[in-house]
């Protein structure tokens, strides 16, 4: 990484191992509580798009400063690559297209769906560089609606890894499944409806790993996310979040157990609809990363 866009050795952005471990599950297993509806119909609404969304393309860069002003800089790759979804009439999510520094496809993924006008999910392929299948999930959705599985095979139809998902009163627990059938992690979470108030990680050993509560708000967007020990008694940091009116976030701000905290920025520019077309974000007072978003409407 470039030194225009190295946070500070004095100020880090987690402090704490355990509470940086518990921002990546909180990424990785909790994406769809962060919304920009309570209960979006469309992934148009899942993503804060406005309008009638046909294309997203989305590139960024290191942000620099010239005569005061942030600007774009050289490509920058520290989330992965740039990209391109594709939407339908009713806001699906028909395809994402990922992109390499020089412009080459590095991964395309297709979305299968229940029927022409369903916004229901059944499944996804994944194809590589070279355009040839290497992987498809098929989703599985219990008689209410609810999804309760992911299976992953490979290009021979081989299972390479799953989740299931059970229901109880307010409970939910998802159990992580590698090709073999094992089980890798198993995430219990307490509900407020299709909310998580309180979440436990516990590995393949079913040893307790993380735990942590989050608040929302009216719209269903994360307010607060409180890290606690391994047992529960003691909290060892905490997250607060702030968006904007169309549902963007704008703002993280917080402490670790050493009160501690380099908070988290972004400033949009907006189009006509309301939708976002730069995003400069900042850690602390340094801008890092300039993304710029082309959207085509229908």
């Amino acid at each position: 990484m470039k030194s225009n866009v190295r946070k500070k050795k004095t100020a880090r952005t987690l402090t704490s191992k355990t509470m940086r471990k518990s921002v990546i599950l909180l990424a990785a297993i909790a994406a769809v509580f962060s919304s920009c509806s309570r209960n979006p119909k469309n992934d148009l609404e899942e993503f804060c798009l406005q309008g009638k969304v046909k294309k997203v393309s989305e590139y960024q860069y290191q942000a620099k400063e010239k005569f005061g002003k942030i600007e774009k800089g050289e490509s920058f790759r520290e989330d992965g690559w740039d990209w391109v979804q594709t939407f339908s009439h009713n806001g699906n999510l028909v395809q994402t297209v990922s992109y390499g520094t020089k412009g080459e496809m590095v991964n395309r993924t297709v979305y299968e769906y229940s029927g022409k006008d369903s916004t229901r999910k059944i499944g996804y392929s994944d194809y590589d560089s070279q355009d040839s299948l290497y992987e498809h999930t098929e989703i599985v959705y219990n008689k209410n609606g609810e999804e309760i599985q992911n299976i992953h095979r490979n290009e021979n139809d081989e299972v390479v890894g799953s989740f299931s998902i059970e229901f109880a009163k307010n409970k939910k627990t998802t159990f992580y499944y590698s090709g073999g059938g094992k089980v890798e992690n198993r995430i219990v979470q307490i509900m407020d409806g299709r909310f998580p108030v309180e979440t436990q990680v516990f590995d393949q050993h079913n040893e307790l790993r993380n735990t942590y509560k989050e608040t929302f708000n009216r719209l269903g967007l994360r307010d607060s996310t409180m890290y606690y020990d391994v047992d529960g008694a003691g909290l060892i940091g905490s997250l607060g979040y702030e968006y904007d009116k169309y549902g963007n976030l704008t703002e993280i701000h917080g402490q670790d157990a050493e009160g501690q905290y380099l908070p988290e920025k972004n400033v949009y520019e907006y189009d006509e609809k309301g939708n976002w077309i730069v995003k400069i974000h900042y850690t602390g007072d340094q801008a890092t990363t300039y993304t710029e978003r082309e959207i085509e409407y229908y």
